[in-house]
């Protein structure tokens, strides 16, 4: 016979994680400790890129001012395989 009691954290097993709204979907998505947006892989964040791009051509398109310039998508270290775009242009490793 199956036990139909609803499940309940324990303080030990509840973990607050910080979300943002994303542009991509309206859905929150979990912070990075460096407080920007953390996609789950590359894909998310390819997409999320495409919708910031063509947001960003609309307002222009619009007469509007916007200051979000995404360029990239990059994996992070520091939240453990997470992506993150940025408008910093892609740093040559040559010229280092």
């Amino acid at each position: 016979m199956r036990n139909h009691t609803k499940y309940q954290p324990t303080a030990a097993s509840a973990k607050k994680v910080s979300r943002k709204r994303s542009n991509l979907n309206g859905h929150a998505l979990p912070v990075c400790t460096t407080g920007k947006i953390r996609y789950r892989d590359r894909t998310q964040a390819q997409d999320a890129l495409t919708v910031a791009k063509h947001r960003g051509a609309a307002a222009r398109a619009l007469g509007e001012e916007t200051h979000r310039n995404e360029l990239r998508a990059y994996s992070c270290s520091a939240c453990n395989s997470g992506w993150h775009l940025t408008s910093q242009p892609r740093r040559d490793k040559a010229c280092a």
